[in-house]
């Protein structure tokens, strides 16, 4: 990718050891699936752009960090499959309007996921991963009746993040409460609708926390013994 525009307002040593860094700027052109790759995940593709309106890391983690962005042409294909509970083909957009942490804390994220009109070979979802999703989601389970493959028409779902519960909104059908709508016989059949539930993140943001203070501390460890 390439920075195009970037602010140091602030950084601070002791010795060797960061005390303080504070900028904002913009990237674009990020390959994110580069990104992933080295993670294990490959194939995924897509592109992102991330402004940052603020940011300032510490020794004790991120202090305060806002930022907006997008992401377009990931494959959804090579992320389902790494996942492992079945396959949903698509080019998948991600629309960023806000992104907010304060002190390692998530305060606040408004996004929204969306996946391109199929042009020439439909899109399609594999009927177990239908059922995982909505016994995750939804807290149901699906009789094992589906199709193994299915076509869909439309996926699309808006997150709302508060103080780290997360909501879930749906993006098309009636009152736009439709988050996956299928194509069945040449008719759209709407499957998965907004769950009414908010999703306590805690639990998976603190695993976060650990892991993410954890790597700090071993850092600073080597740089005091080199």
């Amino acid at each position: 990718g390439r920075c195009p525009e970037i602010e140091l307002q602030e950084c601070r040593f002791a010795g060797r050891a960061l005390q303080l860094l504070r900028f904002r700027g913009v990237l674009e052109e990020v390959r994110l699936g580069d990104i992933l790759a080295t993670f294990g995940i490959v194939g995924v593709g897509g592109e992102l752009t991330l402004r940052v309106g603020q940011a300032e890391f510490s020794p004790a983690g991120i202090r305060h960090f806002v930022a907006s962005g997008q992401c377009r042409g990931v494959s959804l294909a090579a992320l389902t499959r790494y996942l492992g509970w079945g396959e949903m083909t698509g080019s998948l957009n991600i629309q960023i309007d806000d992104l907010t942490v304060e002190d390692n804390r998530l305060v606040s994220l408004d996004a929204r996921i969306a996946i391109d009109d199929a042009i020439e070979t439909p899109n399609h979802i594999e009927g177990r991963l239908i059922r995982e999703i909505v016994r995750r989601a939804l807290k149901m389970n699906l009789p094992p009746l589906l199709p193994e493959t299915i076509e869909y028409s439309r996926f699309g779902l808006r997150l709302e993040v508060r103080d780290e519960m997360m909501f879930v909104f749906g993006t098309h059908g009636p009152r736009e409460k439709t988050i996956l709508t299928l194509r069945l016989f040449d008719s759209d059949l709407p499957l998965i609708k907004e769950p009414e539930q908010a999703f306590d993140l805690k639990p998976w943001l603190d695993d976060v926390r650990r892991r993410m203070m954890q790597a700090i501390r071993e850092s600073i460890d080597k740089r005091g013994t080199s």
